[in-house]
């Protein structure tokens, strides 16, 4: 995928950054590996969540992704019929509020 690939290299560009400040202002190596192994975690994060949201697209719109421009023009309203984020996504015990739970908090 080309933005993981980016992502990649912007962290190999990152650690020749840092490995040459070590070098040139005598910071501590530990402090600068920190940094980059802080940066490979972001990286790591950025890319799962790229991979998901790609896999939330084609359950969405699968006939879009490589349709020429001419078409893609068109617009889409997509049936959301039985999709669900929270079983694309993985995400945990984040249920909708009722519409009655949420307006009787809003009366004083």
């Amino acid at each position: 995928m080309l933005t993981y690939r980016t992502l990649q290299h912007a962290v190999k560009t990152q650690r020749r950054v840092q490995e040459r400040h070590v070098l040139t202002t005598g910071m501590a190596a530990h402090q600068a590996l920190d940094r980059v192994n802080k940066l490979e975690k972001i990286v790591e994060c950025q890319s799962r969540f790229i991979s998901r949201l790609v896999r939330v697209v084609r359950h969405i719109a699968p006939e879009r992704l490589f349709r020429p421009s001419s078409t893609a023009r068109e617009p889409y309203e997509p049936d959301l019929g039985e999709f669900s984020l929270d079983s694309e996504l993985g995400s945990e015990g984040d249920d909708p509020i009722d519409e009655e739970e949420s307006s009787s908090h809003c009366h004083t």
